[in-house]
């Protein structure tokens, strides 16, 4: 009897050379990169992936584009906010 594994396709997750996104380089890596270069950093591969015929991988990186974008704007208000000053632990303005 063979193993379920055999009868799956192996190459249905496959994405031609070129056009693999480099995401998944061993989890988080939390600081690398301004929120703004991962933003264009995804709207790039969502094109790559509009040419190379694949909708479904570039709608995926257009919804990431569209987190950093929004990451991006949430850093620049609380960064042109005054930082509010913390005393005897409780917050004041």
């Amino acid at each position: 009897m063979t193993p379920p594994d055999q009868h799956r396709s192996r190459s249905r997750n496959r994405v031609p050379a070129g056009h693999k996104p480099s995401q998944h380089g061993g989890g988080r890596t939390g600081g690398s990169g301004s929120a703004l270069a991962k933003h264009a950093r995804y709207l790039e591969l969502a094109q790559l992936a509009r040419t190379a015929g694949d909708e479904v991988a570039a709608q995926h990186n257009l919804q990431h584009a569209e987190h950093w974008y929004r990451t991006a704007m949430a850093e620049r208000r609380t960064g042109s906010d005054a930082p509010a000053a913390v005393d005897g632990g409780i917050l004041a303005d």
